[in-house]
C-alpha cells in the first residue's frame, strides 16, 4: 500500500485548481480545501491527528463571511501564529502555495522569520517541489510515521468502516507503545476499538441490534460471531468467523477484561515493568482491523442469523412500573421479580412510574427476565 499524506488546505480560489488538487493526489496527498481560515481552523481542531501538513495560500479569507477582494496578506500572519497555538498538541509543517509573485521573488517577513518557503502556483517546478517537501517534511512527524507503518489497520478507521474517531484511539495507543508506555490504561482503549468494531458490525447488519443496545455486550458477541448461541441468536455455519479471527478475539477481549477489571494482572504487569503482553495483545487488535475491512469488503450475507426469541407463544408477564435509582424498573405481583427496563424500551413504550404493563422477556427460553423484549399495556 502506497504512502498517503492528508494536508489541509486554505485557499479561497481552490475550486479553480482542481488540477493541483489532482496532481497532489498522483503523488499521494489528499488535499482537504477550506476557503477560509476560520472554518479550516474549526476542522483542523476537530482532526488534529487526521493531517499531516497545513497548505496556505498568500491572501485567503479569514472568516467564512469575506466576500471577494477582502482577502489581504495579514491573515497568513494571523493564520500561522493560531495554528502554532496548537504546538502543545501537535507541530506541523506549514507551506505556502501562491499565484503572488511578490511572495516568490522577493523577502516576505512573515515567511522568512519562520523559515517558510512560498511556492509559485503557476509554475510545474515548484509544484513538483512542493509535494517533494510536503512529504520529507510529513515523514518526520511521528503521527505520520505511525499511519504509514499501520496503514493496513488505519485503512479500517474510515467512516466506512468503523470510523475516524477509532483512528484516533488507535494513534494514541500506537503512541503509547512507541515510547513503551505499560500502562495498563491501555487495556481500556483496546477494549474501545473492539467495541467500536462490533458497532460497527452492527451498523454493517452482521451483528444483532440486541448486541449493542445501551453498551456492547463482549463476551456473547464473541461467542455469536463464532457461531454459538448468545442472547437467543444464531450465526448461520457460511457467517461464522474464521477459526483464528475468533481466537484472536477471545484473546484480546480476555486479556483487555482481565486488565481492566484484575488486580492480579495489574500488578503482576507493574511487577514486570515489561511490554510484551501489552504489545502482543495490541498486535492482534491491529491484525483484527486489517481482517474486518477485508470482511466488509468481501461483501458478506447480511443479518444471517436464527433469533429464538421470536415465538409466538411467549408468555406475557404482568407486573407494574416503579422508579429506582438507576431509571425505572418492572416489577411483577408480590415483588417475586424484577428487572431493570432497558432504556430503549422506556422510551419506545413511553412508560411512567406506576404504569400497568405485561411484558415479554426478550430470550424465552431463559428461567430469568433479563432484558424485556415487548411490552403491552
Amino acid at each position: 500500500m502506497s504512502k498517503q499524506y492528508n494536508i489541509l488546505w486554505l485557499d479561497d480560489k481552490f475550486e479553480t485548481l482542481q488540477n493541483i488538487r489532482r496532481a497532489a493526489k498522483t503523488e499521494g496527498i489528499i488535499l482537504t480545501p477550506f476557503t477560509s481560515f476560520e472554518e479550516g481552523f474549526e476542522h483542523l481542531k476537530a482532526n488534529i491527528s487526521k493531517y499531516d501538513g497545513i497548505l496556505l495560500d498568500a491572501l485567503f479569507y479569514e472568516s467564512k463571511d469575506q466576500t471577494a477582494g477582502s482577502e489581504d496578506s495579514k491573515g497568513l500572519n494571523k493564520a500561522i501564529d493560531k495554528i502554532n497555538e496548537l504546538k502543545y498538541k501537535k507541530v506541523f509543517p506549514l507551506f505556502v502555495l501562491s499565484g503572488q509573485t511578490s511572495f516568490t521573488n522577493q523577502k516576505h517577513e512573515t515567511l522568512t522569520s519562520r523559515n517558510i518557503r512560498c511556492y509559485l502556483k503557476g509554475k510545474s517546478q515548484d509544484l513538483q517541489e512542493l509535494f517533494k517537501d510536503i512529504k520529507e517534511q510529513a515523514d518526520k512527524l511521528l503521527d505520520t510515521q505511525l499511519k504509514h507503518k499501520h496503514s493496513k489497520s488505519f485503512a479500517a478507521c474510515s467512516e466506512a468502516y468503523i470510523g475516524e474517531s477509532t483512528g484516533n484511539d488507535l494513534l494514541n495507543i500506537l503512541k503509547k507503545v512507541e515510547s513503551d508506555n505499560t500502562d495498563t490504561d491501555l487495556f481500556n482503549s483496546t477494549r474501545k476499538i473492539i467495541e467500536d468494531l462490533f458497532k460497527a458490525l452492527n451498523r454493517h447488519k452482521l451483528l444483532p441490534d440486541a448486541f449493542v443496545e445501551n453498551s456492547v455486550s463482549l463476551t456473547p458477541t464473541s461467542k455469536f460471531l463464532a457461531g454459538k448461541e448468545a442472547l437467543g441468536y444464531t450465526l448461520k455455519e457460511e457467517s461464522k468467523l474464521p477459526l483464528s479471527i475468533c481466537d484472536e478475539l477471545y484473546f484480546v477481549l480476555h486479556i483487555v477484561q482481565s486488565g481492566s477489571h484484575s488486580s492480579d494482572l495489574t500488578a503482576r504487569l507493574k511487577l514486570q515493568n515489561t511490554p510484551y503482553l501489552t504489545n502482543s495483545t495490541i498486535n492482534i487488535m491491529l491484525d483484527i482491523l486489517v481482517w474486518f475491512k477485508n470482511h466488509i469488503d468481501s461483501n458478506p450475507t447480511k443479518e444471517n442469523w436464527t433469533d429464538s426469541n421470536t415465538y409466538s407463544h411467549q408468555e406475557w408477564i404482568s407486573g407494574t412500573v416503579q422508579s429506582c435509582q438507576a431509571g425505572l424498573k418492572f416489577i411483577t405481583s408480590g415483588s417475586h421479580t424484577e428487572v431493570l427496563l432497558q432504556n430503549n424500551i422506556v422510551t419506545k413504550y413511553n412508560l411512567k412510574d406506576g404504569n400497568n404493563i405485561e411484558i415479554q422477556k426478550e430470550h424465552p427460553k431463559s428461567t430469568n427476565i433479563t432484558k424485556v423484549r415487548k411490552v403491552r399495556s
